[in-house]
């Protein structure tokens, strides 16, 4: 068996699945290979399960939600299993693990909205425009009674 590294594998893949999908689908795949892949696993001729665990931990740290980060994982699979039946390299069973609390962010993220809405709100011009905007968001926002309002 003539080892490859996925830099390699890569190129013989996206030449192999081109003429099977759409130019925006084979766009995606290029995007997660040059942007996720590629930097990380580009010059490895294996893929263990513990170096996809720990990219996978590392890129939800660092920002990504779980399903784009199975999207790459989905891509690195079709990839290696295309590498596999080229026998340019051996087949790696992952048993992944993805971390529940990354999911809290979008809660945190609605704060931080809600908080600037008020701040801008609060800057408005309210000599002008102080009763409509009282009328509809009422004082107690006004006056930084968002914090109540969201149970923080």
């Amino acid at each position: 068996m003539g080892q490859k590294t996925i830099r390699e594998i890569s190129v013989a893949w996206k030449e192999y699945k081109q003429p099977y999908v759409k130019q925006s689908t084979m766009a995606a795949y290029v995007l997660i290979l040059e942007n996720h892949i590629l930097p990380n696993f580009g010059e490895s001729d294996t893929l263990h399960e513990q170096a996809v665990q720990d990219f996978v931990l590392w890129k939800i740290e660092n920002g990504l939600s779980v399903k784009s980060v199975k999207d790459i994982l989905i891509v690195l699979k079709m990839v290696m299993k295309f590498g596999v039946k080229n026998e340019w390299m051996d087949y790696q069973e992952w048993d992944i693990k993805y971390p529940t609390a990354p999911e809290k962010q979008g809660i945190d993220v609605l704060i931080v909205i809600v908080k600037r809405i008020g701040a801008a709100l609060r800057t408005f011009d309210q000599s002008r425009h102080g009763d409509l905007v009282e009328g509809h968001f009422g004082k107690h926002f006004l006056k930084g009674g968002h914090d109540q309002l969201l149970g923080v």
